[in-house]
């Protein structure tokens, strides 16, 4: 026997109060991460005019190290769960100290990220590489010891998604720039050490903030209405010049 729901017109309204409230928070911290990113920029901006002008340190480095990277589905329909995937980094940044133990760090990077997922009899792997642009603000605890964050631009360079056969080991490749988002912005935290030689060891956390998922037409993996956000550890070494 089915049963009827009926909501009164009271809980109606107190649904959609509720899913007005959840929008509008969305809504602001939307244009609360913009707001953000757009004050870290002329941060940056300023940190150079100053450098010019003899007012700002500035220094140079490179980095790289290992990617241990993932995907959040949500929702997820298909269980298991993606599963981490193994790759690298490397890239190259400059520094401008502006006193009180506080710096900017804008970035520019090479990464391969993506995951390895399983559906029924498929196998399925992503692998994405991208040029990944940040922005960091940083604080000095003490000599050796910083802490940093700030907002990241991903730009997809290429990218398939590879579907395997468990049964018969057929393989069909997909163009993940047909299937993807072109770029992906989010978050990025960590901590640093550094050595008097000028070496460091860095771990920090991407925090993927867009919904990837650019397949309307459900070529490959998910479907429509799942949103594929990234999440990525990064273990590396820096060298200042």
């Amino acid at each position: 026997m089915e049963t009827v729901v009926t909501l009164s017109t009271q809980e109606i309204s107190l649904f959609r109060i509720n899913q007005s409230l959840l929008i509008r928070q969305g809504a602001f911290f939307i244009n609360s991460l913009i707001y953000i990113m757009k004050h870290l920029v002329l941060l940056t901006l300023t940190a150079l005019l100053l450098s010019f002008n003899g007012l700002a340190q500035l220094d140079y480095g490179v980095y790289g190290g290992l990617n241990f990277s993932n995907l959040k589905i949500t929702p997820e329909l298909d269980p298991p769960k993606p599963k981490m995937l193994l790759g690298f980094h490397l890239g190259g940044f400059a520094r401008y100290d502006l006193g009180n133990s506080i710096f900017l760090q804008p970035e520019v990077e090479f990464s391969t990220q993506g995951a390895n997922d399983e559906d029924g009899g498929d196998f399925e792997k992503i692998r994405l590489s991208y040029i990944n642009i940040t922005g960091l603000a940083g604080y000095a605890i003490n000599d050796q010891f910083t802490v940093f964050f700030g907002p990241r631009i991903g730009i997809l360079a290429s990218g398939k998604f590879i579907e395997e056969d468990k049964t018969d080991g057929q393989i069909k490749e997909y163009n993940a720039k047909s299937l993807y988002s072109s770029s992906d912005f989010g978050l990025n935290f960590g901590v640093g050490y550094k050595l008097n030689s000028g070496l460091g060891i860095n771990l920090r956390y991407n925090f993927g903030l867009t919904d990837n998922n650019d397949d309307p037409t459900e070529e490959a993996f998910y479907e429509i209405n799942q949103s594929i956000q990234s999440r990525t550890i990064q273990l590396g070494i820096t060298y200042q010049l």
